[in-house]
């Protein structure tokens, strides 16, 4: 299951951590998990989601899960001394290779747009959860149009890009519906904007979204080679730019106890 876009920049998965850490935590205050929960975190990557369940809920044993054997090379080397019960493991989160009832939280945060049968993850999600445990995930919805004013042709291509290349850039509407399509009740559901220190970071994300996302576009003949330098001096000059405005894409937040 390999990511849509490519998604090994440091500096575009910290900052996009750092946005979403604020809104991790708001529910996760919201949870009666028990005392020293064994937890699963699906798509790890660099291991930031891991880091923050551990900080937060002082768990037994904490897995962090992802395809990526690099993204989890670097989530390794930065375990703190002091959180020995976080592992790493490889594989496909189509097919985890954990008991059932393994787990008493299993939570995924920006996975299942990337995966082209997401309610297989969801199935897994729910066999390896114990009964009274919780699911949580936290999914990002695509909006047709950038959410930048003034509109822009490079912000307007990193949307197509989005919706061209990503398996189910709006799988955070659909949240509640794969929860009930594997058997679980109907979850309880929020929707945001995360928040993000200053409006240019949130453009910096974006200027570093279109570029890893450069293969995608020229694939789907969104961008072609001529236009790929004015694309990223394009995207340079928005960060930049004080007069352009950057609404964030919704991200929607689904969890429930299983029966």
């Amino acid at each position: 299951m390999p990511y849509s876009i490519n998604e090994s920049n440091l500096e575009r998965q910290q900052i996009l951590a750092q946005g979403l850490s604020y809104l991790s935590n708001k529910y996760f205050h919201l949870l009666p998990l028990n005392t020293n929960p064994r937890i699963l975190d699906l798509g790890c990557g660099l291991g930031e989601t891991t880091r923050l369940l551990a900080k937060f809920f002082s768990p037994s044993e904490i897995i962090g899960f992802d395809q990526d054997v690099n993204l989890l090379a670097y989530a390794r080397a930065r375990v703190p001394e002091e959180q020995v019960n976080i592992t790493y493991q490889a594989g496909n989160a189509e097919q985890l290779p954990f008991e059932d009832g393994a787990f008493d939280f299993v939570f995924c945060r920006f996975l299942l747009l990337h995966v082209p049968e997401p309610h297989k993850v969801v199935a897994e999600m729910a066999r390896v959860c114990k009964p009274g445990g919780i699911i949580l995930m936290q999914e990002q919805d695509t909006m047709t149009s950038s959410g930048l004013y003034p509109p822009n042709w490079a912000y307007d291509k990193v949307t197509e890009g989005y919706h061209k290349s990503f398996s189910h850039p709006q799988v955070g509407r659909q949240l509640p519906h794969l929860f009930r399509s594997v058997g679980l009740p109907s979850p309880t559901i929020r929707s945001n904007t995360f928040l993000l220190p200053n409006p240019k970071v949130a453009k910096r994300i974006v200027n570093l979204t279109g570029q890893a996302m450069v293969a995608q576009l020229l694939k789907h003949e969104i961008l072609t080679k001529e236009e790929v330098t004015s694309f990223y001096t394009e995207l340079q000059r928005v960060e930049e730019a004080e007069e352009y405005t950057l609404l964030s894409d919704p991200v929607v937040t689904c969890w429930v106890r299983k029966p």
